[in-house]
């Protein structure tokens, strides 16, 4: 299997991707200074493990996880 390239900045070949990158900007990371690599990905991945597990979903009808 041969990876297929993408244009640049093309967010309708890669919907899911860009809204999941969009999500994390605009929910996690406007709200902090990031110090380093090692800080962002600490950030991302408590917001990752809080938007999995704590957070509401519409898809659940706006209900926290049991």
């Amino acid at each position: 299997m041969t990876p297929k390239r993408l244009p640049y900045r093309s967010p309708n070949l890669n919907a899911k991707c860009e809204r999941a990158i969009q999500t994390i900007q605009q929910e996690c990371l406007d709200n902090f200074l990031v110090f380093g690599c090692g800080h962002l990905d600490y950030l991302v991945r408590e917001f990752v493990e809080y938007y999995n597990s704590a957070r509401s979903q519409s898809c659940r009808g706006h209900l926290p996880p049991l």
